[in-house]
């Protein structure tokens, strides 16, 4: 007996006449085990001893070691992944039978109900790993006794470098939704560069530049904008305006992602057009101003108005009551009187002792310095007014503008005052030029509708929509009083003081224009202005 089994190797012998088994023991680990006959170890009948042995096969391999596995992720398989099945590959140090998937122990904290399947032979395999409901961790392991050996040992339990693999459910799309604005503070019309828009997101996203807004309207020039802001909530601010027109702010889709890799929706808007204005030449520092109180101030009644614009006085700023403006100052507001200013408040000190975060803004020798200059160009374009040249002779005789349509023009009230019957319209056709002009020259006052709940109130409209109110111009030689509900247009520039609406009157009353007072006050309840 020889090899390279080792132990104490021992035979028995059974048989007889010609033919013998011998068996073979003893082996206490792998090896071959070599059998060979001596000679001389036998006799025949004639005493003859027998020569050794030859062999055509006399060595037998004795295997008694389990075949060992590795079970890891596949070479191809991303980790962590999006994409079921999941695979691993199982390797075993020599060729097995009997592998296949009920021999294969899946754990982890995926959810789902886990199965596989085997393919391969040999010594390697593939384990595809599928059923996974939710985001977890997948493993995958090969118990003991899998498979089997030529020599039917059986497996050990498997090793792994790696076994282990991430699975991550991909949630629905979420929609990034986003809107565009005008921004809180923006004048709408105004003359003033930049223009502001609000962008608001769904969710935060971090990749939002000015290249991604898409402006349009019909201002010209060449409109750029920049952005600031970050996460959910930034600002548009566009510039480059050459003329008047509108301007216009979307965002398409696609152009931004939230974290997730959601791409946004085409922007949505309650109001992203801005009407945008060149300076008014005429009016010069007084241009921006809805209402000017001259030296005696602007008062408010009422919790409806609105003035989208800046308002004024020379006088102090305590002359200014029931309003805020758009810094955050408040001026003498009550639960009743609530003004809204989309613009700013420009008076002379004191400062308003109500005021946001960096305030007051107003009340100091700037605003009442721009104060100043507006009240000098109130002035000076008053006079100027007053002094053109009539184009048409009053056009009643009796400065009732009540059922008339008039074309441009300068008109003067031939009895010193022009009125607006209650109920009443006047008509300003433009022929088809929106750049038409009308002038209203009195020498007396101004009077629009009447005062009561039960009167019908007066308008001035542009016929078919054609005209510009900023080019519609009222000089009047002492008052101006535009009573409840009236929808009036251009500009009020009276001597003496302007009243717009009655106390305790909630109807609104409208103005796409201004009024600037020169020497007394102004007075507004419940009232618009939309400063053209």
């Amino acid at each position: 007996l020889s090899g390279t089994a080792p132990g104490t190797l021992t035979s028995t012998v059974t048989g007889s006449g010609t033919t013998y088994e011998i068996s073979v023991s003893g082996m206490t680990g792998s090896g071959t085990v070599v059998a060979n006959v001596n000679a001389g170890a036998a006799r025949d009948s004639a005493s003859n001893l027998s020569a050794a042995s030859t062999s055509t096969d006399n060595t037998v391999t004795y295997d008694v070691t389990a075949p060992t596995v590795t079970i890891d992720q596949a070479a191809n398989q991303a980790d962590p992944t999006t994409v079921s099945p999941i695979r691993f590959t199982v390797i075993f140090s020599e060729n097995v039978t009997d592998f296949d998937a009920s021999d294969v122990r899946l754990s982890g904290t995926a959810p789902g109900t886990l199965t596989s399947t085997v393919t391969g032979s040999g010594t390697t395999y593939e384990i595809s790993v599928s059923g996974m409901t939710g985001s977890g961790t997948v493993v995958a392991n090969v118990n003991a006794g899998a498979a089997r050996d030529s020599a039917s040992n059986l497996s050990a339990a498997s090793t792994s470098t790696d076994n282990t693999v991430t699975f991550n459910v991909i949630p629905p799309p979420v929609p990034l939704n986003v809107t565009i604005d005008q921004a809180g503070s923006q004048i709408d019309p105004t003359n003033v560069a930049p223009i502001r828009f609000s962008v608001v997101f769904s969710s935060a996203v971090n990749d939002f530049t000015a290249g991604d807004v898409t402006l349009s309207g019909t201002a010209p020039g060449t409109l750029t904008s920049t952005v600031t802001g970050s996460g959910t909530t930034y600002e548009v601010a566009v510039s480059g305006m050459t003329g008047s027109g509108t301007v216009i702010a979307n965002l398409a889709s696609g152009v931004a992602q939230d974290a997730n890799g959601n791409l946004n929706t085409a922007s949505t808007s309650t109001d992203n057009t801005v009407t945008f204005k060149v300076n008014n030449t005429r009016l010069r520092a007084a241009a921006s101003f809805g209402a000017f109180g001259g030296g005696a101030g602007i008062t408010n009644q009422g919790v409806n108005t609105v003035v989208r614009g800046d308002i004024g006085t020379t006088a102090a700023s305590s002359t200014i009551t029931g309003f805020h403006d758009s810094t955050g100052d408040v001026y003498t507001e009550t639960p009743l009187n609530i003004g809204n200013v989309t613009g700013r408040v420009y008076a002379d000190a004191p400062p308003p002792v109500i005021f946001n975060s960096g305030g007051p803004f107003g009340g100091n020798a700037q605003t009442k310095a721009i104060a100043d200059a507006a009240a000098a160009d109130a002035l000076r374009v008053y006079n100027d007014l007053a002094a053109l040249p009539t184009t048409a002779p009053d056009p009643s005789a009796a400065g009732e503008l009540s059922g008339l349509t008039l074309p441009p023009g300068v008109y003067k009230a031939a009895g010193g005052s022009f009125n607006i019957l209650p109920g009443g319209t006047l008509t300003l056709d433009a022929q088809g030029d929106p750049n038409a002009s009308w002038v209203f020259q009195m020498n007396t006052s101004l009077n629009v509708g009447a005062i009561g709940a039960g009167a019908t109130p007066a308008k001035v409209v542009f016929r078919n929509g054609v005209g510009d109110a900023g080019n519609v111009y009222w000089q009047v030689g002492s008052s101006a009083t535009i009573n409840t509900g009236a929808q009036m247009v251009g500009t009020i520039i009276a001597s003496a003081g302007i009243s717009l609406s009655t106390a305790g009157e909630v109807i609104l009353t409208t103005l796409d224009g201004r009024v600037l007072a020169l020497n007394a006050s102004v007075t507004m309840v419940n009232t618009i202005i939309n400063v053209p």
